[in-house]
């Protein structure tokens, strides 16, 4: 069983500085069925639920999906990164 949320922004590189987002609830995924939408916007996912089995899965993903067309699905423990690179 895996938690996952959606983040206000996308994640950067892997050692990256830490920045500030805003997150939704926690959606429980019992059989790991969404870690294909690791990474991937509301709007996205919202359109490709067909393969979710659990119903009740599918319908909290979907309503949260909708909510957050602009966020980003990632673990709940995800530490989000900077996207920009310093020189």
């Amino acid at each position: 069983m895996t938690y996952y949320r959606f983040f206000s922004r996308k994640n950067g590189w892997q050692n990256g500085l830490d920045v500030k987002y805003f997150y939704s609830p926690v959606i429980e995924d019992i059989n790991d069925e969404t870690k294909i939408f690791v990474d991937r916007n509301g709007q996205t996912i919202s359109q490709n639920l067909s393969h979710i089995t659990n119903s009740n899965l599918k319908n909290t993903l979907a309503h949260w999906a909708k909510i957050y067309p602009g966020w980003y699905y990632y673990p709940e423990n995800t530490r989000l990164t900077e996207t920009r690179i310093y020189t």
